[in-house]
């Protein structure tokens, strides 16, 4: 590709400045607020642990979702309502202001099924009809984040006002889990979308396989994760696992040669250790500790794995649709990512390594969305 034509392709798939910035502040105050998540237990209602998962995966993951379902190079009235919204939910659920979060999950829900609806229509036909993955992924993505903020709505409600169901763990805090649910399923949307795109198209039977176990993994998983059944969870994660495998299989079966693909297998690299991990701790807790265990490095590992690994690496590619490949490569990215991922779970614990983290994250947000795009695809 020359490079007047790299520029007339950037040129006519830019990004709006708006949401760019959006991701590079509310990454960088996520990433911020998580390294004080040790003081919650010096607190009498605020969580440090809530508002940094609320403003990754809700607020940064959902507003980007709707923005790319929607076919809009930036944020439009639904989506900075969307965004707006997400971050007076995170920063009620900090506060422990649970009227206003129950409040802003409705609004939020009814923005994105609206997004939904005006690209799927209102029922998710396509589930069960021969349609792409990729298709499939992206609708699950956008109807998993619409439920899941109905769900926290009701779920508060109960806990608030009726008290009718009582499920200790059907709290605030499970959500985390909730919220990052969408951008796994739109992260394999993009993979399938290139998989399927590539000169060996997985059969339906692989592509039917990975949608179902994925997604009724992850509503069993979620069920049994409030029932408190460690064994059904452990098979519910190797089920879950599996998806990981025939997904990695299909996607280096299609080659890695371009950017974008040597950016997803660095994602599917991080899903793998978020997966491994999350089996280990569910292991320890079933076989070993139990009730005792304190959450410590592996649990910290999975979170980071797959919140600021796998979710982050879909992140800084949504932001730049067709931009690919970009002036900074692959392996420049990695080289800062990859380490930050490994010293966030110990700059939890202690600043000594939350300062070289936040330099690392602060480095790949600016360069993963502002870094101009190649001249040419060898770049």
């Amino acid at each position: 590709m020359t490079r007047g034509a790299a520029i007339n392709r950037a040129k006519g798939h830019e990004v709006g400045n708006k949401i760019k910035a959006a991701l590079l502040i509310t990454v960088t105050a996520a990433v911020t607020f998580g390294f004080f998540r040790s003081y919650d237990h010096h607190l009498a209602g605020p969580s440090f642990t809530s508002v940094h998962i609320f403003l990754f995966n809700l607020t940064c993951g959902g507003t980007l979702i709707l923005t790319l379902l929607s076919g809009k190079k930036d944020l439009g009235d639904e989506e900075s309502a969307f965004f707006v919204g997400a971050v007076i939910f995170s920063l009620a659920a900090f506060l422990g202001v649970m009227s206003i979060c129950i409040a802003c999950a409705i609004v939020l829900g009814l923005l994105a099924e609206s997004a939904r609806w005006k690209r799927f229509g209102w029922f998710p036909w396509d589930f069960f009809l021969d349609r792409k993955a990729s298709v499939k992924f992206e609708q699950a993505s956008i109807l998993c984040l619409s439920l899941g903020l109905f769900i926290c709505a009701g779920s508060l409600i109960n806990n608030e006002y009726l008290h009718i169901v009582d499920f200790k763990k059907l709290n605030l805090h499970v959500f985390y889990l909730g919220f990052s649910f969408p951008i796994s399923l739109i992260t394999f949307s993009a993979l399938f979308k290139r998989i399927e795109q590539g000169q060996r198209p997985p059969s339906r039977l692989m592509s039917e396989f990975a949608f179902w176990a994925l997604n009724l993994g992850v509503i069993f998983f979620f069920v049994f994760i409030l029932l408190e059944i460690l064994p059904v969870q452990f098979v519910m994660a190797s089920s879950l696992f599996s998806v990981v495998v025939v997904t990695a299989y299909l996607h280096f079966r299609s080659g890695i040669g371009d950017a974008r693909a040597r950016m997803l297998t660095s994602a599917l690299a991080f899903l793998t250790i978020g997966s491994i991990s999350g089996l280990l701790y569910v292991v320890v807790l079933w076989l070993i500790a139990g009730d005792s265990y304190t959450p410590g490095y592996i649990i910290n590992l999975h979170s980071a794995a797959n919140v600021f690994g796998w979710n982050l690496t879909w992140i800084l590619l949504a932001a730049r649709t067709e931009e690919y490949p970009i002036r900074t490569s692959p392996r420049t990215l990695m080289a800062l990512h990859w380490p930050m991922v490994f010293l966030l779970p110990l700059g939890w614990i202690s600043w000594l390594f939350a300062i070289p983290a936040f330099v690392l994250c602060a480095a790949l947000l600016y360069l993963g969305l502002y870094s101009p795009p190649a001249a040419d695809e060898a770049s």
